[in-house]
Order: structure tokens, then sequence, then C-alpha cells
């Protein structure tokens, strides 16, 4: 089931008269969005995947007219949820022997290329940890370490989503559940347009209120 932004032109007009239909839909659009991106409600659990040896990289692909704001969770057939971790935290446990999680310790132990390669050489039957590669608008997961066997649909992760810039529909959940938020924060942004019939720059900030207080 899916909700169109049209639907709320009526009750986002009442306190915008005047405001044209596609200018409404836009700021719903855009509302939508920001509050999926902040809040984290919107998660989808994608297809899954097959893990092939020898590669770590997998590219995520969201549903139709959504893009990934970040991975929730992942993991692989039964086993327990991969940890997600930065470069930035792999580089300083690689360097810093005192400070590993005990499974990045057992992977630079348990390695068959571990006699002095770094981290992203290192491989590991089934990894137990992933870190994300953006790459323009590619959603990239990393397995750290490097599969040893083909696993087949096995790599499942679930994650958060928004709507993209192009899309006509979105969520009837999140259309039902999150209604006041949405029309709030459409207000917003049109009462705070410049120079416009409905400009209304301190009854925006109290439909900003509204918006943040959902």
């Amino acid at each position: 089931m899916v909700a169109y932004y049209s639907d709320f032109v009526g009750e986002v007009r009442i306190d915008c008269p005047g405001a044209p239909e596609p200018t409404i839909e836009t700021m719903v659009r855009h509302c939508v969005m920001e509050f999926c991106e902040r809040s984290l409600v919107l998660k989808s659990t994608l297809p899954a995947i097959t893990i092939e040896a020898e590669e770590p990289l997998y590219t995520l692909i969201p549903p139709t007219d959504t893009s990934i704001v970040q991975v929730a969770n992942a993991q692989i057939d039964d086993n327990d949820p991969l940890t997600q971790a930065s470069t930035d935290q792999l580089d300083l446990w690689w360097r810093s022997f005192g400070i590993r999680p005990s499974w990045f310790a057992d992977l630079c132990s348990c390695s068959s290329d571990s006699g002095g390669n770094h981290w992203r050489q290192l491989t590991q039957d089934i990894p137990d940890a992933f870190y994300i590669d953006r790459e323009n608008d590619s959603y990239r997961m990393r397995l750290v370490g490097i599969p040893t066997t083909q696993i087949a649909d096995s790599l499942v992760a679930r994650v958060v989503v928004k709507p993209t810039r192009v899309s006509e529909t979105f969520s009837s959940w999140l259309a039902e559940k999150y209604s006041e938020a949405i029309i709030a924060g459409a207000k917003y942004r049109l009462m705070r347009m410049p120079k416009k019939e409905w400009t209304n720059i301190e009854l925006a900030s109290a439909h900003y209120s509204d918006f943040e207080s959902k």
C-alpha cells in the first residue's frame, strides 16, 4: 500500500491559501524525506544476497523510489548479527592490540593471510563485520574479512530508507502514523517562502515546533 503526496494537498492548503498544488506536493515530499532521514523509522529488509568466495564488496539495492539512509543491521544466515564498524575504527584496532574487540582479535589470529597483511586482506569463512563504502549514488557493504567460500542467499540487510526526490508515492504506514508531522512540516516549508501570498514566518516557526515534536 502506498500514499500519494497529493493526498496532503487539501489539509496543507487550509493554512497556505494560494499555494499551487505542485508546490505543496514538493514540500510534502521534502518533509517526508527529512522526517525519514532524521527519525530512522522507515525500514526495509532487502532480498538475500549470495556471498561469493574472495569477494568482500556487495551493492545494496533499495526498494523502488527510495534511497538508503543507513544500515540498521545485517547478518549471514542464522549467525549473530554482523558488527558494523568504520574504517577509522578498523585502522585503530589494527594498530592497537590492547583495545581490539574479541571478534577482530580472532580474525587477525585465525586468518590464513594474517602474516603482516593489512586488515583489508584478512580472510574468514563467515565474516563477522562490515563497513559501508559509499561511491557516488551506490551504497555498498564491504565484509570484514574476505569470505573464503560461496554462501547462497545468505547475506540479509535491513536498511533505513527515505523516498527519493523523484518519487510520487511513499509508505502508507508512514502517511497514516505520522500525518500530523508531515502536514506541519509541509506548512513550515511553505510559510517560510519569502514574498508569497501564504508567507507567514511567525506561524512557520510554530509549525516547525510541531514537526520537531512529532
